[in-house]
């Protein structure tokens, strides 16, 4: 019986850290996109096929993520739940970042060529060394390294707000009827 009980063992797909992986891979992916977005602004012509390419990978990742969650949550330790469950909220919002940079793309190789995207630039990299940082904090619990990605945050929302002042404020001669474009993009990012 112990041979069936091993052999059984080896051949559930379902490994204790898949999440993890999973996680790990969604991380990259994310991160890809977000550098993809960033090429797009600078006018690289291929980055919106890699951005889609990417998102359908996410959207991929959080389906085989889902497959998988009830049964490793029922198989594991109290603290193995926090992970999994901390591993589920990083799927749902790197997900979300797929989603709003296809957004975000989409919009982007439409008025391209009429507006200046290098504010939304700043904003993408700085998104991507977030993401890069995140999953080196997450995957080596490194709590400061986490701290110092919130405070990144304050950043992006600085570079946003500026991107939105300088297409509201009626003194500023970036405004125009792209605006809301370069305004939704920033929102997205």
């Amino acid at each position: 019986m112990s041979q069936n009980g091993s052999r059984a063992k080896k051949e559930d797909p379902i490994r204790g850290d898949a999440l993890l992986e999973l996680t790990g891979r969604a991380y990259s992916v994310a991160i890809a996109a977000a550098q993809s977005a960033a090429d797009l602004v600078l006018g690289a012509s291929s980055a919106l096929a890699r951005i889609v390419a990417n998102e359908r990978e996410l959207d991929e990742l959080d389906r085989e993520f889902d497959e998988r969650v009830a049964t490793e949550l029922a198989h594991s330790s109290v603290d193995q739940v926090r992970e999994k469950l901390a591993c589920l909220k990083c799927m749902i919002d790197l997900e979300r970042v797929g989603d709003l940079l296809v957004s975000f793309a989409t919009r982007a190789e439409t008025v391209h060529s009429r507006l200046d995207m290098r504010d939304l630039g700043d904003m993408l990299s700085v998104l991507a060394k977030m993401l890069a940082d995140t999953q080196t904090a997450f995957c080596g619990r490194d709590h400061a390294l986490a701290l110092q990605v919130l405070r990144a945050d304050r950043e992006v929302d600085r570079l946003h707000n500026l991107i939105v002042i300088r297409h509201l404020e009626p003194e500023m001669t970036i405004g125009g009827p792209d605006s809301v474009h370069v305004i939704t993009m920033a929102q997205a990012i």
